[in-house]
């Protein structure tokens, strides 16, 4: 489902985050020498992120572009809105 009013554009990162995320979050780890969730963890969030983007080989990377077409098409899964919600309603 789409939402009204919301780009219809996905950034490959978005998806990324959403299909590796247990790879960003397993390299903040390693990159921080801390657990999910800390001030320190989160400071080497985004540099997990790149490194792995970095890392996809084709195959992974085409699963990304297939993701994409269908989140453009459909609209975010339900799970990244809540998440969306959850973030941003207090802004």
């Amino acid at each position: 489902m789409k939402i009204a009013g919301l780009s219809t554009s996905v950034a490959r990162s978005k998806i990324v985050e959403f299909l590796f995320k247990s790879d960003i979050e397993e390299r903040a780890s390693a990159l921080s020498g801390s657990i999910k969730g800390t001030k320190e963890w989160f400071q080497f969030y985004r540099t997990a992120l790149s490194e792995v983007m970095k890392g996809l080989d084709d195959e992974d990377m085409e699963k990304v572009t297939e993701e994409q077409t269908k989140w453009e098409k459909a609209g975010l899964p339900t799970e990244i809105q809540g998440e969306y919600v959850r973030c941003n309603c207090f802004l």
